[in-house]
């Protein structure tokens, strides 16, 4: 599929279809704090830290912390000298090797060229799988300097030491609240919005949690036996 007014190319009629949002001006993505819209959902993201302060872009080489990828470009280039910048044409991603911009794009055309050799599991990159198979083989690097926690992924391990830290990067531009998780800031606002998205397909029940829904998901389970 070959987007006709910029030459956008993808072998998914859905990433096609997405794409030409851009160009029609179809903009589905409400912001809950805004009337801004957008037509992708990684423009929305950016646009949300404006409200919520977040910076989760960090500079590798120092402490800058920045809330949008551009930011931190500019930055690789002013103060540490990144001349020559390889730019994804479909979002502010951006590299220093010609390379990684080609695995990158499979982000957004989600072709996923590596496959598992025990399962149906496959990976826009060969790194992906080879974390995937810790999954198979029980391998759990990543250990917790506070605890017995250990797991495959180190986000994951990011993630739990904010449980001994008391670290809350997330904050709620609405009230005081602040998460150690960006999916807990999102259940969160709801609570602001009213948004109910998660929704019971036997009656007209729904909820803001998913985890809400699986709950009284068990009440019908028990009418039936």
């Amino acid at each position: 599929h070959v987007c006709r007014f910029c030459g956008y190319r993808t072998a998914e009629r859905p990433n096609y279809v997405r794409h030409l949002r851009i160009h029609a001006g179809f903009r589905p993505h409400k912001c809950p704090f805004c009337p801004y819209s957008a037509s992708m959902k990684h423009h929305l993201n950016d646009h949300i830290r404006t409200h919520t302060g977040e910076k989760p872009f960090s500079c590798r080489m120092c402490d800058y912390r920045a809330a949008f990828r551009s930011n931190l470009a500019q930055h690789m280039k002013k103060v540490h000298k990144w001349t020559k910048l390889y730019y994804c044409p479909l979002c502010s991603y951006f590299t220093r090797h010609r390379g990684n911009i080609k695995q990158h794009v499979r982000v957004h055309t989600r072709e996923r060229p590596f496959k598992c050799p025990l399962c149906e599991y496959t990976g826009a990159r060969k790194e992906h799988v080879q974390v995937h198979m810790k999954r198979h083989t029980g391998e759990r690097p990543f250990k917790c300097d506070h605890c017995d926690y250990r797991t495959s992924r180190k986000p994951d391990l990011v993630k739990h030491l904010r449980t001994h830290s008391g670290d809350r990067p997330y904050a709620c531009p609405k009230c005081a609240y602040r998460a150690a998780v960006q999916s807990a800031l999102v259940n969160h606002l709801r609570t602001h919005t009213g948004e109910k998205p998660y929704k019971c397909p036997f009656c007209d029940y729904c909820t803001a949690r998913k985890r809400d829904l699986s709950k009284h998901m068990e009440r019908h389970s028990e009418d039936e036996r």
